[in-house]
C-alpha cells in the first residue's frame, strides 16, 4: 500500500540537491517518468522509493510514497516537475578501483559544465564506450542537470571515480585533446587507448598532456571563424570518427 511521504524523507530529498549530501550519503534523485521507468527496468534495485505528487495507481513494486503538489514541486530540481522522483543508490563501482580490462575508455579530466557531460555520457552510450573515467575536478554525473543532459545515459555506461594518479598506472595509451596535437585522422583508432577529455577552458592538465602517448587535434577549416570546438562536440566528433574507422566504413 501506497504511503505519505514523510517530513524525515521531506529533508532527505532536500539534503540530495547538495553533492557534498549526495557523496555522504551516496544516495541521488531522478526525476522524471520516462528516466524513473527506464531505471526500473535496468536497475530496479537501485531505487529505494519513488515519490508522486498524483493519486493515479501504478504496477510498481517499489515502495511509493505520495505528497501534494506544493511539497513536490519544493522538492524537484526541475522548472516544470513532473510529479515523478526517485530516490537512488549510487552505483558501489563509482567509488570501486579503477580496472582497464577493457579496449577503449574516456577520462573526463575536469569538465565542469553538467550539459557537456551530460552529452559526453549520452555520446558515449550511442558509440558502445561501457566505461567513462570521472577525473578530479570534472562536474558530479550524479547531479540533476548531468542526469537530464545525459537522457539517462547516466544508467547504461558504467562510471567510475578515477585520479589523475590512477589513470597514469594504466597500461593503455593516453589520448589528449588539445588545440594543438596530431590530427585525429591519423590515428588508428582499432588500438586501445583513452581519449582524455578537458576542462572547458583551460583544456587538458599540462600534467597529462606531459606523459601522454599521443596529443590529438580536429583540424578546422583555414577559413573558420570560431575559436574552438567545446568538449561535448569534440566527443561527438572523434567518436564517430572512431566508430567509422572500427568498422571500416
Amino acid at each position: 500500500m501506497d504511503q505519505i511521504l514523510s517530513k524525515n524523507q521531506i529533508k532527505l530529498i532536500r539534503s540530495l540537491k547538495q553533492k557534498k549530501n549526495r557523496y555522504k550519503l551516496k544516495k541521488y534523485l531522478v526525476e522524471g517518468e520516462k528516466m524513473i521507468l527506464e531505471l526500473l527496468e535496468k536497475s530496479p534495485e537501485t531505487i529505494q522509493y519513488i515519490v508522486l505528487n498524483h493519486s493515479d495507481p501504478l504496477p510498481f513494486t517499489t515502495p511509493i510514497y505520495r505528497t501534494d503538489s506544493v511539497t513536490f514541486n519544493s522538492l524537484s530540481n526541475l522548472q516544470n516537475p513532473q510529479g515523478f522522483l526517485a530516490v537512488c543508490d549510487m552505483p558501489a563501482e563509482y567509488f570501486g578501483e579503477m580496472k582497464s580490462d577493457q579496449s577503449f575508455y574516456i577520462y573526463t579530466d575536469a569538465v565542469q559544465d553538467p550539459g557537456n557531460l551530460g552529452t559526453i555520457l549520452r555520446t558515449a552510450d550511442w558509440f558502445g564506450v561501457s566505461t567513462v573515467w570521472i577525473g578530479e575536478g570534472s562536474v558530479d554525473p550524479f547531479g540533476s542537470k548531468c542526469i537530464q543532459a545525459s537522457m539517462g545515459s547516466v544508467f547504461n555506461v558504467q562510471l567510475i571515480q578515477v585520479s589523475q594518479e590512477e589513470l597514469l598506472k594504466c597500461s593503455l595509451p593516453l589520448w589528449v585533446t588539445d588545440m594543438e596535437g596530431q590530427s585525429v585522422y591519423d590515428l588508428d583508432w582499432d588500438q586501445p587507448g583513452v581519449l582524455v577529455l578537458g576542462n572547458e577552458g583551460n583544456g587538458v592538465s599540462q600534467y597529462l598532456k606531459e606523459n601522454a602517448g599521443r596529443v590529438l587535434t580536429i583540424p578546422g577549416s583555414p577559413n573558420r571563424m570560431v575559436e574552438s570546438l567545446n568538449v561535448a562536440m569534440t566527443t561527438v566528433s572523434i567518436l564517430t570518427l572512431r566508430d567509422k574507422s572500427i568498422r571500416n566504413l
